[in-house]
């Protein structure tokens, strides 16, 4: 098999999962039909998140998401900061054997420009992102 560029693998990748964009991310999570998994990093996630997400770096998803998500029927939308490394997340957690997972297209700063709520962990509103 011969090696893939990056640009090939994410070409393939969103071949293989649903990309939701903000607002329709937003209608399921609003409904309750979806479990929001945040995958940035802790000095990005200090700066704000979805209500209710589970925020597990893209580090440690492999290793935490089934404490975190037990159900492999729950469906997931995953989403980063712009939407290429939750579609990568996505197509990972799909090998495990999660059902329904989406990535949620143009990730969390398309989700603020949007102007749907967002809030900041409160260990975070008064710390800096260092300590935080």
């Amino acid at each position: 098999m011969a090696a893939k560029t990056f640009r090939q693998l994410l070409n393939e990748t969103r071949g293989q999962i649903p990309e939701l964009t903000p607002e329709e991310s937003k209608k399921r999570l609003d409904a309750k039909e979806a479990v929001a998994i945040d995958i940035r990093e802790r000095d990005e996630v200090s700066q704000g998140h979805l209500p209710g997400a589970v925020v597990i770096p893209r580090g440690y998803l492999e290793l935490r998401i089934e404490d975190k998500v037990p159900d492999k029927h729950t469906p997931l939308v995953v989403y980063c900061a712009s939407g290429t490394r939750s579609l990568l997340a996505a197509r990972a957690l799909k090998e495990l054997g999660y059902e329904q997972v989406a990535s949620m297209s143009g990730g969390y700063s398309k989700w603020k420009d949007s102007g749907f709520p967002w809030v900041v962990p409160p260990r975070c509103a008064s710390a800096t992102t260092a300590t935080c």
